[in-house]
């Protein structure tokens, strides 16, 4: 028989990003509307910085508002 793993809805997250030309803003809630975190990046409009920059101000700010080092924003193994 396989084990199936059944999240709850407080256990969903949802991400939400506004990003431009001067910032980045990531938050992150969970689908019951508990806040998890706030994560903050530079610029990701690509016609002012490069593309690499851009996704490294994307993926610190997502990481930061997971909680995460942008390094490493992958879980810990269980």
């Amino acid at each position: 028989m396989r084990e199936v793993a059944v999240m709850a809805a407080e256990d969903t997250l949802i991400i939400g990003v506004d990003s431009g030309g001067t910032k980045t803003i990531a938050g992150t809630v969970t689908l019951g509307g508990r806040l998890v975190g706030m994560g903050y990046g530079g610029a990701t409009n690509t016609h002012f910085v490069s593309d690499q920059d851009a996704i490294a101000s994307m993926r610190g700010a997502v990481a930061a508002s997971l909680g995460r080092s942008a390094k490493d924003p992958s879980p810990e193994p269980a």
